[in-house]
């Protein structure tokens, strides 16, 4: 298969995986109302069906790895999407809610490995000063998914059944194995890969309990619980660095933290998933709350900030590839700041301000994704664009976590400090000053010089570079 194949097919099959995956971590919200009536249950127990499905991301992210290196990153894609897809159907045919739970954790387990793999096999199709257009490959549905996954859930709960949220990933997952069975000898397996136990304990241990901890600062337990979880996590996360830099095979090469673009770049990437899952939380709060909005109206306006992402990303390809990732990530993160600053102003002005300024914070996001993506994988290839990949999906989701509990907790501490605000504005500049804070190791990237290809995918001869224009 030519390189412009692999790269075409490639971006096909991980795009139809992003979209399933991606979609599945928020569409559920929806029904947790549902699945309280159809099951008897309070909304603690019904809780678990998403808390299930962010532990398993949690246990399995970091082992994706490992996992690509032992079976090939093809054929472990694969599989994941294989563990995905059965589980979907198994949690759309659960008839009690510990099957629910316990499908949705296995549901987690393959959902956890799709992202850092495809983001792999996507970049290791095309050559390293191509990765702006591979990462504008998945940026749409990335983005996108956050902000349209409540608005699908609703309307399958409402028209068809809360089971056909689960249903939908079924044939979606069934078409990307199909149309990824080529891929499946891309990038061949390392038989000798050592699996490092207890890397797999500190690591899954450590994320397991910050989920939990940050989950807690969300709900809203005592302080000392979710305090005590979260203290725990970075100890034992700390003691798997430590171990980590001691392993001749490590499960994830930390090392690569070190390098000066790659740290950067993963630290803005963190802080940038802190502002925009804090404003995706507190948005749909603060227009049914301050601005008096109808659910169906809030959730119109809100869908302006996925507009903008659209609208941001083809000019964020173009710049990153012409100027590089620092100038487009500057500029995107001080737009995502601007527009939650101008929501924060706004109190009761006329609602083409509110327009403007969720469409200026959606344009910002928009314009940070690609050069984000560019950056953290700059220089990588290999083993190392393996590594690279899934710490900046673990960096992506704690981020989110963290975002989303910290706006929780600030719209919590300002209701009791002054129960007749509700603290929105309090959130707004949270998520406003996390964009402005990852300007600061975004300014710190340096540009490092492009990787060569790896030798099994080297042009053959009469090829050319062909997927350098696959897309």
């Amino acid at each position: 298969m030519s390189e412009k194949s692999v790269a075409r097919l490639t971006a096909v099959v991980v795009t139809l995986a992003v979209v399933m995956d991606l979609l599945d971590t928020t569409v559920v919200t929806v029904a947790v109302p549902t699945l309280q009536e159809e099951f008897g249950a309070g909304p603690g127990p019904v809780q678990w069906v998403v808390t299930a499905y962010l532990l398993a991301i949690a246990v399995s992210l970091p082992l994706s790895g490992w996992v690509s290196r032992r079976f090939g990153q093809g054929r472990a894609f694969l599989v994941a999407l294989g563990v995905f897809g059965t589980a979907s159907a198994l949690t759309a045919a659960a008839w009690s809610l510990p099957t629910l739970i316990v499908f949705r954790a296995i549901q987690g387990l393959g959902g956890g490995l799709i992202l850092p793999i495809g983001m792999a096999l996507l970049f290791a199709a095309f050559p390293a000063d191509q990765r702006a257009k591979a990462s504008a490959v998945i940026s749409v549905p990335a983005a996108l998914a956050p902000v349209l996954g409540p608005v699908i859930g609703g309307w399958f709960v409402q028209e068809a059944g809360w089971r056909w949220v689960f249903w939908l990933n079924v044939p979606i997952a069934a078409a990307a194995i199909l149309a990824g069975r080529r891929l499946r000898l891309q990038r061949p397996a390392s038989p000798g890969a050592r699996f490092d136990l207890a890397g797999v304990l500190l690591v899954s241990a450590g994320l397991v309990l910050l989920v939990l901890g940050l989950t807690g600062f969300e709900s809203g337990a005592d302080a000392p619980i979710p305090l005590a979880a979260v203290a725990a996590s970075l100890l034992l996360l700390a003691a798997f660095v430590a171990l980590q830099l001691r392993r001749e095979h490590p499960l994830l090469n930390v090392r690569l933290l070190g390098r000066r673009e790659i740290c950067s770049s993963n630290l803005a990437f963190l802080l940038t998933s802190v502002s925009y899952g804090g404003l995706l939380f507190v948005l749909p709060l603060y227009l049914q709350g301050q601005r008096g909005m109808p659910p169906l109206h809030a959730g119109l306006l809100t869908s302006l900030h996925a507009l903008g992402i659209v609208l941001a990303i083809p000019f964020a390809t173009r710049f990153t590839r012409r100027f590089g990732p620092r100038v487009p990530l500057v500029a995107g993160l001080g737009l995502m700041a601007a527009g939650a600053v101008m929501l924060a102003a706004i109190e009761a002005g006329p609602e083409w301000l509110t327009w403007a300024a969720i469409l200026t914070a959606g344009a910002g996001f928009g314009t940070t994704i690609v050069p984000l993506q560019t950056a953290t994988v700059a220089g990588l290839n290999g083993a190392e664009l393996a590594d690279g990949s899934t710490m900046v999906n673990m960096a992506r989701q704690i981020g989110m976590a963290v975002g989303v509990a910290a706006a929780a907790a600030a719209l919590t501490v300002a209701a009791g400090i002054e129960p007749s605000r509700t603290g929105y504005s309090g959130g707004l500049l949270l998520t406003a000053g996390a964009a402005v804070l990852a300007i600061v190791p975004s300014r710190a990237f340096r540009e490092p010089k492009p990787a060569s290809r790896d030798p099994e995918h080297a042009p053959k001869q009469g090829e050319g570079t062909g997927a350098t224009r696959a897309l």
